[in-house]
């Protein structure tokens, strides 16, 4: 039988790997004895132009969301063995992307007892290249779920507790967005993915229409994915 593609209404001619494969490392960027988490990946049906045509927007993802990983001793790991090679030889383009849109700030932290102002770099993510990635990814494990039966009806919104705004504020939308995480859990609802300290998710269905997909990436960074509607309200 033949499928359609996840994101458009082409045949499909290929899988995609959801979250893409450049997601997870390859052994050798990994300490000995680690698992192997290119095992047991999901895929979904994909055309062409919705498998390789995004290839460097899946790159800038990943190694943005590795940069913004905190507590995860896995995301730094990987920033040091593959993600540094990557942006300062391999594809010193993306480097330069990403370091350009930076800003010297000062973020105290705690010496002891003494609190001390350490300067460090504050980001400007291009959210909507993230977004777009993030997207898809929310499109693919929708239409996983329904065993390529039903695909995402329309646009979806893509919204994150971790990540800055433009300016470099925080989003205004930061608490509540913390709080609907936790009403996932208290949910009890299943955490799904192969390699859950590098990537989980849940899904949802509203008490009227539609879906919520809450993404976990490191155990930290967290995307949901909401309908485009009225009832795109996370709290139930």
């Amino acid at each position: 039988m033949k499928h359609i593609c996840y994101y458009c209404n082409e045949i499909a001619t290929t899988k995609e790997h959801t979250p893409p494969k450049c997601f997870f490392p390859k052994k050798k960027d990994l300490p000995s004895g680690s698992p192997d988490y290119r095992k047991n990946l999901i895929t979904v049906p994909s055309c062409e132009k919705h498998n390789t045509g995004r290839s460097k927007d899946d790159e800038y993802t990943a190694v943005s969301i590795i940069m913004h990983s905190d507590n995860s001793d896995l995301a730094f790991s990987l920033l040091m063995s593959k993600w540094i090679n990557v942006l300062v030889r391999q594809n010193a383009s993306l480097g330069k992307l990403i370091f350009s849109r930076s800003t010297p700030v000062v973020m105290p932290y705690m010496h002891g007892d003494l609190l001390i102002p350490g300067k460090t770099l504050a980001i400007a993510y291009e959210r909507e290249r993230i977004d777009q990635v993030i997207k898809s990814i929310a499109y693919a494990l929708y239409y996983h779920e329904s065993n390529y039966k039903d695909k995402w009806k329309g646009e979806c919104i893509i919204k994150s507790p971790k990540f800055l705004m433009p300016d470099l504020s925080l989003n205004p939308e930061h608490d509540y967005l913390v709080r609907s995480s936790q009403a996932f859990n208290e949910l009890g609802l299943e955490k799904k993915g192969g390699h859950p300290n590098i990537f989980y998710y849940q899904i949802h269905k509203f008490k009227d229409k539609g879906w919520a997909l809450k993404m976990v990436f490191y155990q930290s960074i967290i995307f949901f994915a909401l309908p485009c509607s009225p009832a795109s309200e996370l709290i139930i």
